[in-house]
């Protein structure tokens, strides 16, 4: 995607309750991003790898680096497309979706998929297995099973941008519902028989970024919400418990709180937030960490606590590895 109730979930409430970060008396940042050189001025979209020494990124007019543990090297994508969804179930299973292109990694080379029921242009990409993937765009999602296309009812309402899930049969994708101005942010929920609608902001959001969950009752959805003018305010993240949805940081009418793009995370203890600002809540506070840009992180992807990284743009690419090298 362009540009995702536990005591965590408590404590972090009660933390932003002012709707600022400083309400939160962080302390000085202690741990660090530090600069990679990816070799590309492109714009990177998003990050996924199965380790340290295995991690894939992809952005603007085809753009795929892959790291090594050592250094980003270009891959040939074959396309000129922008490219910004990215997922894999191994090193030699990774998928891409981006504008008219869908392509596969099969640890050898890229390849466009064929066979597919559709010409859609897909947003974003998460799978359980290697046979079971699921793709989803405006409109519409794709689920493919290793060597089959089946189109899946449900999400033509929605302006479907972002997926995560925690399994095949709990699975929860993000965008918007047209129809108001301005949009209203939406989810839809896949429970291993069909897709329904779990949650509708009331206020309307102007973008929808991340979602990530650490399991099917702990799932965040960042937002922009809507400021008193009718502008573009400030961040809002969305919290759902296994039951519901409910706003969690900051005002669906409003300003004050950074707007961020990107979460990922290990734990509702362990959460990386990326965006206006780089944010990490360790199950008590959230804490700026130095190091990071202002406003150029578009995803975030780790193998661990202390082994993280961030894309963005102008191709800038940074790793969190927990302290100060």
């Amino acid at each position: 995607m362009r540009a995702v109730a536990s005591a965590a979930a408590v404590a972090i409430g009660i933390c932003l309750a002012s709707m600022t970060i400083a309400a939160c008396g962080k302390p000085a940042p202690s741990t660090y991003w530090h600069a990679m050189r990816s070799g590309t001025n492109a714009d990177l979209y998003s990050v996924w790898g199965t380790s340290h020494s295995d991690v894939f990124a992809v952005g603007r007019g085809g753009t795929i680096l892959h790291f090594d543990g050592v250094n980003w090297s270009p891959m040939n994508s074959g396309t000129a497309n922008d490219l910004g969804g990215l997922w894999g179930a191994s090193s030699f299973d990774v998928y891409v979706t981006g504008l008219g292109a869908v392509l596969h990694y099969d640890g050898s080379a890229w390849r466009p998929m064929g066979n597919r029921p559709d010409d859609y242009s897909f947003d974003s990409v998460w799978g359980a297995t290697s046979s079971d993937v699921f793709f989803v765009g405006p409109g519409v999602i794709d689920r493919y099973d290793g060597s089959s296309w089946t189109t899946m009812p449900g999400g033509e309402s929605v302006q479907l941008e972002g997926i995560w899930g925690s399994s095949p049969s709990d699975v929860f994708a993000c965008g918007f519902a047209p129809g108001g101005f301005p949009p209203q942010a939406a989810v839809i929920h896949y429970d291993g028989k069909c897709w329904m609608p779990t949650y509708i902001s009331t206020m309307g959001n102007y973008d929808v970024g991340g979602m990530w969950g650490s399991s099917g009752s702990d799932v965040y959805l960042l937002a922009t919400g809507v400021a008193p003018d009718g502008e573009e305010g400030g961040g809002v993240m969305y919290h759902y418990d296994g039951a519901l949805w409910s706003l969690f940081w900051g005002q669906e009418v409003g300003t004050g709180v950074p707007v961020e793009s990107s979460i990922w995370g290990t734990s509702p203890s362990d959460i990386f937030l990326g965006g206006e600002e780089m944010l990490h809540f360790d199950g008590q506070s959230w804490q700026s960490i130095s190091g990071g840009s202002h406003g150029n992180t578009y995803a975030l992807w780790g193998s661990g606590p202390h082994d993280v990284f961030s894309v963005g743009r102008g191709g800038e690419i940074l790793h969190y590895a927990g302290s100060p090298n």
